[in-house]
């Protein structure tokens, strides 16, 4: 990402360059926005890789979320006709929280909102 900035700054130092009427404040101005722009792309790049599917989530841990949620649902989802089995619902809820948040977020969080990150995945993972 980082050759992606130079590759621009270079560009805009190009296109000022033959522009006789930018001044080297402008440049300057510009040069501080595509620095900018790079550390920002560096710095989602760097969220992005950190918080990729399972990255801080150990095993043993996702094995006690995936016990407690089958316990929590297994009437109401052994009750509907509709809905899979308590167990595959937990594992594709817990596998979309993966994806979205990274566990020391996650741990962070009281239970109400942990409970309310989840709902969409539960909601999407219910029916069969």
């Amino acid at each position: 990402m980082r050759s992606a900035g130079v590759l621009i700054a270079l560009l805009l130092a190009a296109s000022c360059a033959s522009n006789e009427s930018v001044s080297s404040e402008d440049f300057a101005v510009l040069k501080a926005d595509v620095e900018q722009l790079s550390a920002d792309v560096e710095a989602i790049t760097s969220v992005a890789k950190n918080t990729k599917k399972g990255v801080g989530w150990p095993d043993d841990y996702q094995e006690g979320w995936r016990d407690i949620c089958t316990f929590i649902i297994k009437d109401a989802a052994t009750a509907d006709p509709e809905a899979q089995a308590p167990g595959n619902i937990c594992g594709c809820t817990l596998k979309g929280l993966m994806g979205a948040f990274a566990l020391k977020d996650y741990e962070s969080w009281p239970q109400d909102v942990k409970d309310a990150a989840a709902s969409p995945y539960m909601a999407m993972c219910w029916n069969k």
